[in-house]
């Protein structure tokens, strides 16, 4: 692997690699890509809509955190708060299939699940359709509140404000944390790619909304799959003991490199956002064919179990004005990781864009 400057990386969209007997091809038809809210540079608001109100609740699961988010029109949303926290007292982990349940409110109705989360709740107020979704990922209470946070325009807090701004709930020794919050609905500024770094503050991806292209994929032999955690996440897997693997597909450049990696750094490895060398330094050239990928490598081994991430972008169907970027993801212990870097790199080079 040759390292490069993210900033002139080519990623592009890679030919299908030879199959393996042990391995199987999963096609794979992406949904309509979701806008998320951003900020232009300087803090300045694109197209501020009104505001929301968020509710939320965190279940701590075996190291694992199941999300209950019903996010709408703050005259929406407020007449639900209070039946949202009875809700979440009826909320109970299982330890079996299904593994988590709750009493459904009888003005609710409940969809089936599917890729993207693992339940969808609706109901109406005040004349309008809400959804509460249900879906499991990891990451700590407070960097999924500060994500949040950011979805509504709310500036970060500090991990000794958490208590002032959420509750707890013992719900049968299990404590949950709920989230009440009321911001502005940002409408998504224009997806750029720059031939800068943008090293500013850690921002949530900026996706642009349309028709994400099909893929294919194969399947590393021994790793299971999951259901996806993320409405964004395309797939997800488990590649070994706490090694997950995602598959993301955001619009334009996802809201740069830079971002996502410094995201990805401060809240899941813990480690200090990364300046113009660092990054270089992190980034290298993988050889997929024809073609060439971003290739990122980073742990902090001062963390218990080292954590270490290792990346994999894709544009498609050029860096310059990319349509769509996949991100492909692998996340776990150090050593877990590097046992499994070999599987993860051929994954990428089975990916294919259908009718490519």
């Amino acid at each position: 692997m040759r390292r490069i400057p993210l900033a002139l990386l080519a990623v592009s969209v890679l030919p299908l690699a030879g199959c393996q007997e042990e391995e199987k091809i999963v096609h794979y038809r992406v949904p309509r890509l979701e806008t998320f809210p951003t900020q232009h540079e300087g803090g300045a608001k694109a197209g501020v809509r009104g505001k929301v109100r968020f509710l939320a609740a965190i279940v701590p699961d075996r190291g694992e955190l199941w999300f209950f988010k019903l996010v709408g029109p703050e005259a929406a949303v407020t007449p639900l708060a209070e039946p949202f926290e009875a809700f979440m007292k009826t909320v109970r982990l299982t330890g079996k299939e299904p593994p988590i349940a709750w009493d459904l409110p009888k003005d609710w109705e409940q969809a089936p699940g599917n890729q993207f989360r693992y339940a969808t709740l609706k109901m109406k107020s005040e004349g309008e359709e809400l959804e509460l979704t249900v879906s499991k990922f990891g990451g700590t209470v407070l960097a999924n509140v500060n994500r949040w946070r950011e979805q509504i325009g709310l500036k970060h807090i500090e991990l000794k404000q958490l208590p002032d701004e959420t509750k707890t709930l013992d719900v049968a020794g299990v404590k949950i944390t709920l989230v009440n919050m009321v911001g502005e609905q940002v409408a998504a500024a224009p997806p750029r790619f720059g031939k800068k770094l943008d090293l500013g503050q850690p921002k949530i991806p900026g996706a642009a909304p349309g028709k994400a292209p099909d893929f294919t994929v194969q399947t590393p032999a021994g790793w299971q799959e999951q259901v996806p955690a993320s409405a964004i996440t395309a797939k997800q897997y488990q590649a070994a003991p706490n090694v997950q693997v995602t598959i993301t597909a955001l619009g334009g450049d996802g809201g740069g490199i830079a971002r996502n990696v410094n995201r990805w750094r401060t809240e899941q490895l813990k480690l200090p956002a990364a300046g113009d060398k660092e990054l270089i330094s992190l980034s290298s050239i993988l050889d997929l064919g024809t073609k060439k990928a971003l290739y990122v490598d980073m742990e902090n081994p001062r963390e218990t179990g080292k954590p270490r991430i290792l990346a994999i972008v894709i544009a498609h169907p050029d860096i310059a004005r990319p349509e769509t970027t996949f991100f492909l993801k692998m996340m776990g212990p150090s050593d877990r990781v590097a046992s499994q870097q070999a599987s993860f790199e051929a994954l990428a080079k089975s990916f294919r864009i259908e009718g490519k």
